[in-house]
């Protein structure tokens, strides 16, 4: 179930005790003393009494966590001046600092000092690696340093509330904690079937096996952003294996994860409510008696073939609608005469959750000539236009089993031009050279009459096709950046020959001499390019309030006639922040990873300096790039001492070593005059 941090705890601890436990319904803590007593974890005092009620050392912890995780031994050197050698807790007293579990300060142990509950929370906390489920304010006298732990500890039930939390912590409150973590992990792991959102505040999970127990917070739930989402148990069924979960409301259409004992994730998409009326989508004559109607969604069985929804003009009566997908009617009328035009009224047809389709009318005629191919043609892009007579079905005019080539070249995409008669094919690469023959088969036209197969059209191959390119977008993505985009890929040659020149500001003509400009990929379609001047390395260039023309050249066979290659855009006030780190994270006990806002090069092991919090000097063996020429989002750093689990780091930067992209702005170290500083914790 819960992730243990310290020497797997359910692999060694629990393999003895598992069964052996009582239930910690309605029992004592003088019961569960006796529970773990025979367990070897706690022993009594001389006189057998448990003494739950007097305070606890921090040698006597040591003592407990020594057995309970069954520690090994450390070798015998002595960490701290005030435990001997000779001393009864030395041995555990060592073990429990070699783990990491309990420190001392400096070469001080202090181990007659007494244990506080605040401390008994966070040293539990760090061994088991449970994580708190609420955000909720800790009431009550606490450290700050340990309030995080205590919130934790309250949600794990491994404390109880109370009024003072650096009071001292009695031996039951260990106790009752210790049993805790028996009781927990005892229990077995929930497997599940299947989730499903059945609103956007509830979910379903089915199990496997029927549960015995289940709580809250055996369930973590976290939407696509990383988002945690408050969830608890609403019902579970009689049978134990349908759990219906509450939780904080989610946003609809979106993937979510569900985690259940700490197992794999669950992903489902949130639930979408539907408020969305149905829309007709086409209305097609298949016959001289039958008509298609089709839907742009499931509809309602009831609605969708009630007859009195649907209404011809010119004596054409519907006599039967049949729903035969669940978004497709067939409605079978009286006999069409051919050549007569109609207009076919519905209404009241509705969706799935009862919204009703807005009243809506189109026009079919009643043509029963099929439509043909009139010719085939391939240009110098290696695109194949096939012309049909009339106007053809657009659902069939895309689908490209529809349409076969010979010598197995393959048609990758059909699309219907805008005259509805027209279908441009992209195929797989053709081969200079080679005769190609074409078949077209099974199209209807907008009356549904079905095309003959029509065979034997020819045209010669294209090996080498140009493939042109249309500037979409331009936009200030701040006040010396630029973002432009494309209508197709664009390679690692067109961003090395990407130019953008600025023609008007306001109207105005731009002079872009001294400047410098820098193109960097964004995504497949798309780049940034920034720019410089002799004045400035970051300059102010595209301002609020005003609109600039830009001409965009370097990449191959892109249109420029009737100015193509030119488009207007807006200023911004946003300023182009230099690099800075977003993330310090450890990744295993020697490595540590670094990510940053955007792509950054010169990375180096001299950009970064990192210290405990009492100030020790950590230092870099290296980085895995091993390249300052790399241009990268993130750099794993190798530390030459390993790190504390449990234990904080403080990472600062250097200047003059790592830089943006362009190399013209170096990362961000400071806040004004303060050094940047990232705290992080030795946890993975």
């Amino acid at each position: 179930m819960k992730k243990i941090v310290v020497l797997l705890l359910s692999l060694v601890l629990f393999a003895s005790v598992a069964y052996n436990v009582a239930s910690a319904a309605d029992i004592s803590t003088e019961e569960k003393f006796n529970s773990l007593k025979k367990e070897g974890i706690f022993t009594g005092y001389p006189d057998g009494s448990s003494k739950l009620y007097n305070a606890m050392s921090r040698e006597e912890f040591a003592v407990v966590l020594y057995r309970v995780f069954e520690l090994a031994d450390s070798p015998r050197t002595k960490s701290f001046d005030d435990v001997e050698r000779n001393r009864w807790s030395f041995t555990v007293v060592e073990a429990v600092n070699k783990s990491g579990l309990m420190v001392g300060d400096g070469r001080k142990f202090s181990p007659e000092n007494n244990v506080t509950v605040e401390q008994l929370a966070a040293i539990l906390v760090r061994a088991t690696g449970y994580e708190s489920r609420s955000s909720g304010f800790v009431t009550g006298t606490v450290s700050t340093w340990a309030r995080g732990a205590v919130r934790t500890a309250l949600d794990n039930d491994l404390i109880d509330k109370a009024d003072d939390y650096t009071a001292y912590a009695t031996r039951g409150q260990l106790v009752e904690a210790i049993y805790a973590i028996f009781k927990d992990l005892n229990e077995p792991a929930l497997t599940v079937m299947n989730v499903e959102a059945v609103s956007n505040r509830e979910l379903k999970v089915t199990l496997f096996q029927p549960a015995t127990k289940v709580e809250d917070k055996r369930f973590t739930l976290v939407d696509l952003y990383g988002n945690k989402i408050r969830v608890g148990v609403s019902s579970v069924s009689r049978d134990g294996r349908t759990i219906t979960l509450w939780t904080d409301r989610m946003f609809g259409g979106v993937p979510h994860t569900l985690t259940v004992d700490g197992g794999s994730p669950w992903g489902f998409i949130s639930y979408v409510e539907d408020t969305t009326k149905p829309q007709l989508q086409s209305v097609t004559p298949l016959n001289n008696r039958t008509v298609e109607v089709i839907f742009n969604e499931a509809v309602d069985k009831a609605s969708a073939e009630n007859e009195h929804n649907y209404r011809f003009n010119n004596g054409l009566r519907v006599q039967d609608a049949d729903l035969t997908t669940d978004r497709k009617v067939l409605l079978t009328t009286n006999e069409q005469q051919d050549g007569w035009s109609y207009e076919l009224t519905i209404r009241g047809v509705k969706d799935k959750s009862d919204n009703a389709l807005d009243q809506v009318t189109r026009s079919i005629s009643s043509d029963y000539n099929k439509p043909t191919v009139t010719s085939v043609q391939v240009n110098n892009t290696a695109v194949v236009t096939v012309k049909f007579n009339e106007k053809i079905n657009p659902d069939d005019a895309k689908q490209t089993n529809r349409y076969a080539i010979d010598k197995g070249l393959a048609v990758t995409q059909a699309t219907l031009e805008s005259d509805g008669k027209t279908v441009s094919l992209r195929t797989a690469p053709q081969q200079d050279g080679v005769l190609y023959k074409l078949t077209v088969s099974d199209i209807r036209d907008l009356a549904g009459n079905r095309m003959d197969t029509s065979t034997n059209w020819k045209f010669g191959g294209i090996a080498n096709p140009e493939i042109p390119v249309r500037l979409q977008w331009i936009k200030a993505v701040n006040n010396n950046t630029v973002e432009v985009g494309f209508s197709r890929s664009i390679t690692d040659q067109d961003i090395a020959n990407l130019k953008a020149y600025i023609l008007k500001d306001n109207g105005a003509n731009v002079s872009m001499d001294g400047w410098n400009q820098y193109a960097l990929r964004k995504d497949d379609k798309s780049a940034t390019i920034q720019f410089r001047t002799k004045a400035s390395g970051d300059p102010k260039l595209f301002n609020p309030g005003h609109y600039y023309l830009a001409r965009v050249s370097g990449a191959a066979s892109l249109l420029t006639s009737d100015a193509a290659d030119e488009l207007e855009f807006a200023g911004t006030n946003v300023d182009n922040p230099p690099p800075y780190v977003t993330e310090v994270k450890a990744i295993d006990k020697g490595r540590v990873k670094v990510s940053f806002s955007e792509p950054v090069t010169n990375v180096d092991e001299a950009a970064f300096t990192v210290k405990q919090l009492d100030g020790k000097l950590i230092e870099i063996e290296g980085d895995e790039l091993n390249n300052r020429n790399a241009l990268v989002w993130d750099v794993v750093l190798k530390l030459d001492q390993e790190m504390v689990p449990g234990w904080e780091y403080r990472m600062t930067f250097n200047e003059g070593v790592i830089t943006d992209a362009s190399r013209w702005n170096g990362l961000k170290t400071k806040n004004g005059n303060d050094p940047i500083a990232i705290v992080y914790s030795a946890r993975w």
